[in-house]
């Protein structure tokens, strides 16, 4: 019987994203990953709004926001976030996955945020 490990990576650290903006955590390899994962994400600024949602990648390079096969989208992760909060999500499958952090129309965000997940 093999053991999972989990495993708590920093994907950003103070980033700021300005109003009505879009920000983006480093990339990072999910080849390794099973099942949920979960984000801690913290804010720094008061009364910010952000949307979070995961992207995908084949090659670390070229990002993608999944869909299914009629467009509907896939990556959401956290809409409408004005506090600190740990969500569990079903990630995409793709050997690369970052985030896509929007702000609210005339609402800067300071964040930071870590995910968890299993190998």
């Amino acid at each position: 019987m093999s053991i999972a490990r989990v495993l708590t990576r920093n994907l950003s650290i103070s980033q700021t994203v300005t109003a009505s903006a879009t920000g983006y955590t480093e990339s990072l390899n999910f080849r390794a990953a099973k099942g949920y994962a979960a984000i801690l994400y913290t804010e720094e600024l008061a009364g910010s709004s952000v949307t979070i949602t995961q992207q995908c990648s084949l090659d670390n390079v070229t990002f993608y926001d999944p869909t299914d096969a009629d467009g509907t989208a896939l990556g959401e992760v956290a809409a409408a976030l004005t506090a600190d909060r740990y969500t569990q999500f079903s990630p995409v499958i793709a050997p690369f996955i970052r985030f896509k952090v929007v702000a609210a129309a005339g609402q800067s965000s300071v964040f930071s945020m870590k995910l968890v997940s299993m190998e």
